[in-house]
């Protein structure tokens, strides 16, 4: 492949997606993006290769020097971050040519006893790159190199001789196109079956236009109509929505439910009429679809799958009884899908052409509402900032927490010279899992609740600000602080756990967190005097912002989580009891009211006040004196008020 041009130039991209492939057995970085005037490009990298760590034994140089596939070692000054070091560790950074090789040759070198243990052996070859680039997800790159001539993307492309990240708040312009497809089933008693069912109709929807078009019904029989073009058969269908896909070179495709049938059932039909799965920005890796659990994600090279089912019924914030496209439409959108059962479609593919028009009308509806949802509802702002925020590309940013965690703190240990564990196997975390059982790894603590009514004065309730990561700040608990042995100034948790003190070694966890939470004020405050797009970036920003602070604790009790510490997550939730307990104590001791229920970061007490001012003053007044004699980062807000209130249980 040819790689450089004589043309030299510098320009600004928005990172969407990345990936690699093999140019003589060397690897090379794709960094697909926008540029500022909403281009499609991608940057080229062949200067980087994968490595991992190893801490060294007595047979590791002479094992190495066996291993054709190493191209070189070095020996490097790390921290491992499980448990308090004053001293790093040396380690050996072994790189490899090929990142395929990775996973074969660092298991080889374990098996051999080449090696006492391995860090970083399992980071994506992707993410390997961004990290020591600094690069994030979504984030501007300031791009310097040449033009350079491929077949294997399907965009302008560029060999990169330097990448780095730029400032900049603005997202650049995208483009959408929201799909829905249409099958008549075999037998309408049974399920569609991909194999033999064929897709009839295709209706696509667009932001911005697509040929002066904002939505397009394709339709397997010669039919014309309002944007509406027919085809001879399926083939040529589905040949045509390939078309329009590399014509109209979409970012985002997105379409309500589409991971799980849409794109997984399209994949089939192309296979089945031997037509190309291949309609991302690349040329060379076709589309694909891979099942996490019960989930199932497709990965487009170059664009981002966005599956509004998905982030709709995923969101701990918001609740519906149901979860179809109608039930959703009419909740967010105040606007219903056209009534088609599956039952009746094979007898409006075959009827007339009023019966067609209904058919097609109904798929087009579809669509539109898909893309509505997405836009009108900006189901992605949050998502983007979570990228900018994590450093995870778009396409990975809907799945679960842990990654975008140990993403965001895999900056941070290079940053700090510290190395990150590799995943746990399923036999560790199931012996994790029957570790906390044992050890009965206690929850928040919830107060004995004062049943009935209480209607002779108002409630006050009021709530610990951001509880969990405010008592991993106050008490420095992470797990590269926790301490496992040496007689160092601490902090000792009620469950006996030592935490060494910030001021010798401030804990990853605590730094991050400190950071997260203090921008998101700032934010808060900067959002004020904001207005237009302005003020809604910013509100995305401290969305995310929130969602991920909020999210850390979480990851320390999750027994798959590469950083999972039982002491961690044991002295999180017993300094919350703690404080719980205590601040009952101080507030019936120096106010005129009785707590009557208290769950986990909240308290709700019983007052003789029937004046709602009076009740706020006092609320008010609360939440200063409590909050000065709490520790560290710990603060007790004044929430709300309750004139009457009735526990049941």
């Amino acid at each position: 492949m040819k790689i450089f041009s004589p043309i030299g130039t510098r320009m600004l991209m928005q990172l969407l997606d990345a990936d690699y492939f093999l140019n003589a057995n060397k690897p090379v970085v794709r960094l697909y993006g926008k540029t500022e005037n909403g281009n499609s490009v991608c940057a080229f990298y062949d200067k980087f290769l994968p490595y991992f760590y190893i801490k060294p034994n007595s047979r590791t140089t002479e094992t190495i020097k066996n291993i054709r596939e190493i191209v070189a070692t070095e020996e490097v000054d790390k921290f491992t971050p499980l448990g308090y070091q004053a001293e790093p560790t040396k380690l050996v950074k072994v790189t490899l040519a090929n990142p395929q090789d990775v996973p074969r040759i660092s298991a080889m070198l374990l098996d051999q006893k080449a090696a006492d243990d391995i860090f970083e052996n399992d980071i994506l070859f992707k993410y390997r790159f961004l990290v020591d680039h600094s690069l994030r997800g979504m984030e501007w790159l300031d791009v310097q190199g040449q033009k350079t001539f491929t077949k294997t993307v399907a965009c302008p492309a560029y060999a990169a001789s330097s990448i780095s990240p730029v400032e900049r708040k603005e997202n650049a312009e995208l483009r959408y196109l929201a799909f829905d497809i249409e099958c008549i089933p075999s037998d309408i008693t049974k399920p569609l079956d991909s194999k033999k069912d064929p897709i009839v109709i295709i209706a696509i929807s667009f932001k911005p236009q697509y040929k002066n078009h904002d939505s397009l019904v394709l339709v397997a029989k010669p039919v014309s109509g309002n944007a509406v073009q027919g085809f001879q058969n399926e083939k040529a269908m589905l040949e045509e929505f390939l078309k329009i896909i590399s014509v109209y070179d979409p970012d985002i495709i997105t379409g309500y439910n589409i991971n799980a049938f849409d794109l997984p059932y399209l994949l089939d039909r192309l296979g089945q009429n031997k037509l190309p799965k291949f309609f991302g920005r690349c040329n060379d890796k076709p589309v694909f679809t891979k099942t996490f659990g019960i989930s199932q994600e497709t990965v487009i090279h170059g664009r981002v799958v966005v599956d509004p089912y998905q982030i709709i019924k995923r969101d701990p914030w918001v609740k519906f009884y149901r979860y179809n496209l109608n039930t959703i439409a009419k909740a967010l959108l105040n606007e219903e899908k056209m009534d088609v059962a599956y039952s009746e479609m094979p007898a409006l593919w075959n009827g007339s052409r009023e019966d067609l028009n209904r058919f097609i009308e109904y798929a087009r509806k579809d669509a539109d509402i898909s893309l509505r949802l997405v836009i009108e509802k900006r189901l992605l702002d949050k998502f983007f900032e979570i990228s900018k925020i994590s450093g995870l590309l778009m396409q990975d940013v809907f799945g679960g927490q842990s990654m975008r965690i140990e993403v965001m703190l895999l900056h941070e240990f290079r940053k700090r010279h510290f190395v990150m564990p590799s995943k746990t196997s399923r036999a560790a975390a199931s012996r994790r899992e029957k570790e906390k059982d044992e050890t009965g790894l206690k929850g928040a603590t919830v107060l004995e609740p004062k049943k009935g009514l209480h209607a002779d004065g108002c409630t006050l309730v009021l709530d610990f600000k951001s509880l969990y990561p405010s008592l991993m700040r106050t008490y420095n608990i992470s797990p590269d602080s926790l301490l496992l042995d040496g007689n160092f100034k601490c902090n000792i948790a009620p469950t006996g756990a030592k935490f060494i003190a910030r001021e010798i070694h401030e804990g990853i966890f605590p730094f991050v967190l400190t950071n997260l939470l203090e921008t998101r004020e700032a934010i808060k405050k900067s959002m004020k005097a904001a207005k237009g797009e302005e003020k809604r970036i910013l509100n995305a920003k401290q969305l995310a912002l929130k969602d991920i602070s909020n999210s850390i604790y979480g990851y320390t009790g999750y027994v798959r989580a590469r950083l999972y510490m039982i002491d961690v997550a044991g002295a999180i939730t017993a300094y919350g009891r703690e404080n719980l307990e205590k601040t009952k104590k101080i507030i019936e001791e120096k106010f005129p009211v009785e707590v009557v229920y208290g769950d986990t970061d909240s308290l709700q007490m019983k007052t003789k006040l029937t004046n709602l001012d009076d009740a706020r003053s006092l609320g008010e007044k609360i939440s200063a004196v409590v909050s000065s004699e709490l520790p560290g980062q710990l603060q007790l807000e004044f929430l709300k008020i309750y004139r009457t209130f009735l526990i049941l249980t």
